[in-house]
């Protein structure tokens, strides 16, 4: 951060081998995550959209990013890490017999953390643009990484907070506010989905100069 935050995520030098061999192992484990829902299938376990959608595409947003090269990564890298040790703490707290207080909140903060990615990506990808082909816009200069694996990127996010706010709605709100039945009784209580496992550690970035180049919930 010594020379500012646009620098720290939109260098091209940010990409080092060293981050580039943590990610690469990073992007391995998500086969272990797809592998995992490919188990829960032939078990014939019921399976939530959000769930396949999630385990299914994060693989392949990794591989977009790690060929795109976008610098912007390691920011959204950053804060899915962060929420998954929270998540995999209240995961751990619940195999052990624990009831945690906070289960709405991991499902809260996984919101927040797309929404961040977000920014990051779309600001990435916009002083890109700007920097390249319409420099009478203001820009902050250059944003390193593929446009292919920034807009890829953005599209991936974007549908992956548009799902988490639904599943949020219809778990903990919906469900929340169900109406006592017919007869005054009170209404037949139903369980809540556990939080998801994101595994968005991968996201977008923002595009380059060789711009013509991340549990059910």
């Amino acid at each position: 951060m010594r020379n500012g935050f646009v620098h720290c995520i939109c260098d091209a030098r940010q990409f080092t081998q060293p981050l580039v061999t943590l990610y690469y192992l990073n992007y391995l484990t998500k086969y272990v995550e797809l592998l995992d829902t490919v188990f829960l299938f032939l078990k014939k376990k019921p399976l939530a959209f959000l769930h396949c959608y999630h385990h299914g595409v994060t693989a392949l947003l990794c591989l977009t990013q790690l060929i795109g090269r976008t610098s912007v990564q390691w920011g959204v890298i950053a804060l899915n890490l962060y929420v998954h040790v929270i998540m995999y703490s209240y995961y751990f707290l619940a195999a052990c017999g624990k009831r945690a207080w906070w289960k709405q909140w991991v499902t809260r903060m996984q919101i927040v953390q797309f929404v961040l990615d977000l920014m990051l990506c779309f600001f990435g990808t916009y002083t890109h643009m700007a920097f390249r082909y319409f420099p009478w816009m203001p820009h902050m200069g250059d944003c390193s990484g593929s446009l292919f694996a920034a807009f890829f990127g953005c599209g991936v996010l974007s549908s992956y907070l548009f799902l988490f706010i639904g599943f949020y709605i219809n778990t903990y709100i919906e469900r929340g506010n169900r109406k006592p039945d017919s007869d005054g009784s009170a209404p037949t209580p139903v369980k809540q989905a556990e939080p998801v496992a994101v595994s968005t550690a991968s996201e977008p970035a923002a595009s380059s100069p060789l711009s013509a180049r991340s549990r059910k919930i």
